[in-house]
């Protein structure tokens, strides 16, 4: 996703019109496999799920995908016809309706703004001692929350910027903060720790969390850049040991990293 519709997305004014409404795109094209399609914009639209606090549920292209996601919303196996071989690309219903029977998506990534706030009991707090700097876009900040997953307090720490890290929380759904002072904790996937590289050392396990049946992007560095790409991916589920973070990007081998956006970190 660009830096400019990033940022769009995160300026947006939150209202309370697509809370807890279900999101899910279908992908279509002339090509008969649409992965790349679904790599491209499957953090785009998590990204805009999470910041309008509505209920992701996943990008399908096949008949047998459609149905799962279809099975997810309403929990009953539903009649889809074959994908025609020309078909119309729906559009995007600005005010969808709500089911009369919505699941919890299964597979939410780690978001840059933290929807509805979790229970305090839901997150794992421990210390955390170090400095950290905030990468995010130059010329703005990434926002300062009064909890982890909490509420904004109207404070942005501006990219490029060095922080005193005093705790560190995480939870079930491998989302993580970083406390920079009473009452402040700020995203953990905007802060890049260490000397030199940028990287923070870890010793954990991720796992993949995509479509079944599909994969993720493996990069040669902690960009996602058509120079960087390794020619394979990840399978769904797969579980892999990794060493460091940086830019929100996962090491789990010599020039071999992972999006953060499609994982689940935990400690080993």
């Amino acid at each position: 996703m660009s830096g400019y519709l990033k940022t769009f997305i995160d300026h947006l004014q939150i209202n309370n019109d697509l809370t807890n409404r279900d999101l899910y795109m279908i992908v279509q094209g002339s090509d008969s496999d649409q992965t790349l399609a679904i790599n491209s914009v499957y953090g785009t639209m998590n990204r805009v799920a999470i910041r309008f606090n509505m209920n992701f549920i996943g990008i399908g292209q096949t008949t047998e995908q459609i149905n799962q996601l279809h099975n997810k919303m309403i929990g009953s196996a539903p009649s889809i016809p074959a994908t025609p071989s020309e078909p119309t690309v729906p559009t995007t219903p600005t005010n969808p309706t709500t089911p009369s029977e919505p699941n919890t998506p299964s597979n939410p990534t780690t978001p840059s703004v933290p929807s509805t706030p979790s229970t305090p009991d839901s997150w794992t707090i421990t210390d955390k001692k170090g400095v950290g700097t905030i990468n995010y876009q130059p010329g703005y900040g990434v926002n300062v929350w009064n909890a982890p997953g909490g509420t904004f307090t109207g404070q942005r720490l501006q990219h490029n910027t060095s922080w005193k890290v005093f705790q560190m929380a995480t939870n079930a759904e491998g989302k993580f903060f970083y406390s920079v002072g009473k009452d402040q904790w700020v995203d953990g996937q905007y802060f890049s720790f260490g000397v030199g590289n940028g990287m923070e050392e870890l010793d954990g396990i991720v796992t993949i969390k995509y479509i079944p049946g599909y994969g993720v992007n493996l990069w040669k560095g902690p960009n996602a850049t058509s120079g960087c790409y390794e020619s394979r991916s990840l399978k769904d589920g797969s579980e892999w040991k990794t060493f460091g973070k940086q830019n929100g990007f996962y090491k789990i081998g010599e020039n071999q990293w992972v999006q953060g956006d499609y994982v689940i970190y935990r400690d080993k």
